[in-house]
């Protein structure tokens, strides 16, 4: 898959599915780009980094 340049990908994600969601999307978008602005509204950076961090997402994409 070739990457698009400017994409825009907007989640409004239930609070029941959060978490998971969040590291599931997280890990796909890791998978298929090289460089991923990720914001939060909602969680600390500290938090989120930390939480993807032990669900092996590779943040240095992030």
């Amino acid at each position: 898959m070739a990457e698009a340049k400017g994409r825009i990908l907007v989640l409004v994600i239930p609070e029941q599915k959060y978490t998971k969601d969040l590291i599931d999307v997280s890990k796909s978008l890791a998978d298929k780009y090289s460089s991923i602005c990720y914001v939060s509204l909602n969680r600390p950076c500290s938090d989120l980094t930390k939480l993807l961090a032990e669900s092996t997402v590779d943040l240095k994409k992030f």
